[in-house]
């Protein structure tokens, strides 16, 4: 019995050891973070992610950074709106490549390969 629960044991820890760390914390992962980590088959080691806006300065999807063992890349991930519900989708996904929005104060993803940046000019602050 106690080889049993033993070997039980160990199967669980290693299970466990070889999640990615943001998925131990599973009850913190938005809906968004859920689609990220279902979307590889390999582990992510480190994540973060920013928000990407439509032409219209909407929330359109996020932006994630990441991390594996073999090395890093980005997607882009679009969030989708149907009879009221809220669906995420990762449009792009590059390794070995940063994203095109580093360093971008307002970044706007129209479509896949098409980017944009927002830059407010004297006109959009004086416009009623």
């Amino acid at each position: 019995m106690k080889k049993l629960l033993g070997c039980l044991l160990m199967t669980i820890v290693l299970s466990v050891a070889s999640l990615p760390v943001a998925v131990l914390h599973a009850d913190e992962l938005d809906e968004a973070d859920k689609a990220f980590f279902a979307f590889f088959d390999e582990p992510i080691v480190s994540y973060d992610r920013t928000e990407l806006y439509d032409s219209s300065l909407s929330l359109s999807g996020y932006d994630y950074r990441f991390e594996t063992e073999d090395g890093y890349g980005f997607a882009l991930m679009a969030c989708l709106f149907y009879k009221g519900n809220e669906f995420f989708e990762v449009e792009e996904v590059y390794f070995d490549k940063s994203s095109p929005f580093v360093d971008i104060d307002v970044p706007i993803y129209l479509t896949p390969l098409k980017y944009l940046e927002y830059h407010q000019t004297k006109k959009d602050l004086y416009s009623s």
